[in-house]
């Protein structure tokens, strides 16, 4: 390790500037480096009395040429909440952080990170100040303040990381070699020397921390680790995003464990299963099963909704509580819906919305707090019998929403329509960061049905009323993204492993994993999977036996063999998306497999019509966005532009079933703008609005096709 402090010598344009952030702000969730190719995006850990849940981040990288991104790694920081300040270098090599939330350098000063996510070296505050440093820090609350004011960079021409601290000193580290290095006496006598010379009360800080970090480094496990293997596991985690939390148990010399041996065979038994097995291509981080010791799957998916601080879903509850069922004629209300002004104009419409005025209000504001989804616990304590939120309150309350934008536009009010269906959007990408693959379609949904509504009103603007420049600006600042679903994917396995581990159990006279009869009782209760409900014993004894013909480890490859199919199909452009998931799905519904794998022919879900419906959504903003553009466009111009060549390379244009730009052509003065849809074909702007075959045309508006 090299760490050089000296006088200010260096200039870069690559540099941050350390500013103290105010009490009680939010933890840091996104950082960019300077050229923005690189983007690390962090969900905080938290503290819970004497357990720390780390914060996991994951490093994407935007392609220069297409602009899509592609992720880098994903893993657990070093952090308890979250860093206080991220660099990262412009080639993505380095990932760099500073302090910890609300704690400042009192705990992981400065942590560096590979391109593979892998911490390279952890930094306490003692060693990187020393001398007349210590008269500069300062202590705000239980923070540690070393930074205000200062910059920090990554030199241009040699692999450092550059820290310029406002007192004119310089600290300078060698990040390909942050080792320890150096001379005996710069070992416990001068450490000793060196606390003499900090402040009594930043001390403290600074011990108390290092007390906390040393009991965790003496936490004894259930068995001893094989540092190579464990080497080993880091690196193979790193590279398959796998959760390092597992490192131990995948190495663990305990005799019992099913990962102890996992490249091994003993003679005629079970195959342990292996960590190679796992990783596959996939890269979610979902836990291994372990019928011996089972692992908590409803836990881990319920720590993916939690949040650090206030959120959304008790206002989303409230609004849903409130919600009530137009008791009216149908037909007004779907005349509501399209926009008629008679139907606007009724009292029963009117009566509606007025009865739900707080519960739209409740319902516009909850994106402007955090939300990962809000699901309950069932009575079995499965994952499988997690209860949802009320998603089907969710869309009727986003209808109810259009509804009122609807009726603000028809009485003038065409800034606060905007605003109704910009919040509403908000509220479709909010729906979306759940961690099931329901909850993101439920926000594809919402968001696409308030898309098309908006470009309806669009098209009823005759008069020219709507201010397209400012609609623009807001669908930038506001429309955004849903949960991409390779994030949603995560607890699809997780159900299976869950069922997996509880149907199966050790059988303590041969060491391998048998039917469990408690398993089979339970699977018959929640599924009725070939059996029916000890009502018919031949049934029962026939799905059993298919059951024991299927052993745990083969059940859980298999089970990753899908997902990891399916991860990566999630990752490819749509129509490689398509063959992948086609393949994979008329693989396991073939004869030969369901009697191979008899549990998978009810558990393994047919994925590629999410996969639709998630590019689906993204067709539908980029169109969006890209109508009102084309608008403001020609109230600027005069005319609409010839071709989409005039918005550069910007994401709007662009058609997500096949990557290329969208079928735009003009006429008259008026335009056509459609996606190819699914098939990829251009089927001449034929719309579908249900189907997987045509086209998507988003202008002129689709009415009655």
């Amino acid at each position: 390790m090299m760490i050089r402090i000296g006088i200010l010598m260096f200039v870069t344009s690559l540099s941050a500037a350390a500013e103290t952030p105010a009490d009680g702000a939010k933890p840091l969730r996104a950082a960019a480096s300077p050229n923005k190719r690189f983007m690390l995006r962090i969900q905080p850990g938290r503290v819970r009395g004497d357990r720390v849940v780390r914060p996991r981040a994951v490093l994407s990288q935007r392609g220069e040429k297409n602009g899509r991104t592609r992720k880098m790694w994903r893993g657990k920081l070093a952090n308890d909440v979250a860093p206080m300040h991220v660099m990262i270098r412009n080639d993505g090599r380095f990932v760099v952080t500073l302090d910890e939330h609300q704690r400042g350098g009192a705990a992981h000063a400065l942590v560096i990170y590979d391109q593979r996510g892998r911490i390279l070296r952890q930094f306490d505050l003692r060693e990187l100040l020393s001398g007349d440093d210590w008269k500069h820090v300062k202590i705000r609350r239980r923070a540690v303040e070393w930074l205000p004011g200062a910059k920090f960079m990554f030199a241009e021409k040699r692999p450092e990381f550059v820290i310029q601290l406002i007192w004119g000193r310089e600290i300078r580290i060698d990040l390909e070699n942050p080792g320890r290095t150096g001379p005996a006496e710069s070992g416990e006598e001068k450490s000793v020397k060196e606390d003499d010379r900090i402040p009594p009360e930043i001390l403290a800080l600074l011990e108390a921390r290092a007390a906390v970090a040393d009991e965790d480094a003496r936490t004894p496990t259930s068995a001893p680790v094989d540092a190579a293997a464990l080497e080993m596991f880091q690196q193979i985690a790193a590279v398959f995003g796998l959760d390092l939390d597992l490192a131990e148990a995948a190495v663990g010399a305990r005799a019992d464990s099913e990962l102890e041996q996992a490249s091994r065979t003993d003679g005629g038994g079970m195959r342990d299963f292996s960590i190679a097995d796992y990783g596959g291509a996939a890269d979610y981080a979902v836990p291994l099963p372990d019928p011996a010791n089972p692992v908590d799957y409803v836990g881990w998916v319920l720590e993916q909704t939690e949040i650090v601080g206030e959120g959304a879903g008790p206002l989303y509850e409230a609004a849903f509580a409130q919600y009530q069922e137009f008791e009216g004629d149908q037909a007004i209300l779907e005349d509501a819906m399209s926009g008629d002004p008679a139907a606007l104009a009724s009292p029963e419409i009117a009566s509606w919305l007025a009865m739900h005025e707080n519960a739209l209000e409740l319902f516009h504001a909850a994106p402007q707090l955090e939300y990962r989804g809000m699901l309950t616990v069932g009575e079995d304590r499965s994952v499988v019998g997690l209860l949802l939120p009320n998603l089907s309150q969710a869309r009727r309350l986003a209808r109810l929403s259009l509804v009122q934008a609807k009726r603000l536009e028809d009485g003038g009010e065409f800034g606060a329509a905007m605003d109704n269906y910009a919040n509403t959007l908000a509220v479709g990408a909010q729906m979306s960061q759940g961690p099931t693959i329901i909850e993101n379609l439920v926000g594809a949904a919402i968001q696409r049905e308030t898309a098309f509504g908006m470009l309806d009103s669009f098209a009823a603007d005759e008069d020219g009323s709507i201010d397209y420049a400012q609609a623009a600006e807001r669908l930038e600042r506001d429309y955004r993204p849903l949960r991409p679903m390779a994030e949603v994917l995560a607890g699809e396995p997780a159900c299976c492993f869950d069922i997996l581990q509880r149907v199966y159990e050790p059988d303590p006279t041969t060491g391998q994993y048998r039917v469990s009869d408690e398993g089979v009782k339970w699977l018959s209760r929640i599924f009725d999977e070939g059996m029916d409900g000890g009502e018919n014993p031949a049934a029962d004894a026939e799905f059993r036996a298919k059951l024991e013909a299927a052993s745990f480890e083969s059940m859980v490859t298999e089970a990753n063999r899908y997902y990891g199919e399916v991860f990566d199909a999630y990752n490819m452009p749509f129509q490689e998306a398509r063959r992948a998931l086609s393949a994979a799905e008329e693989r396991i519904s073939t004869p030969e497999y369901q009697e191979q794998y008899p549990l998978f022919a009810g558990l393994l879900p047919a994925l590629s019509r999410a996969n639709h419906a998630a590019a689906d959504a993204r067709a539908t903003r980029n169109a969006a966005r890209l109508v009102a553009h084309l608008k403001a466009y020609r109230r600027q111009n005069g005319v609409y532009p010839e071709s989409l060549d005039v918005f550069g390379d910007s994401d709007m244009i662009v058609d997500p079933f096949t990557g290329g730009p969208f079928v735009y052509r003009t006429a008259a003065d008026d335009f056509t703008l459609y996606s190819l849809g699914g098939n990829g074909v251009d089927d001449g702007g034929t719309h579908r609005r249900r189907g997987y075959e045509g086209d998507v045309r988003y202008w002129p508006p689709p009415r009655d096709e």
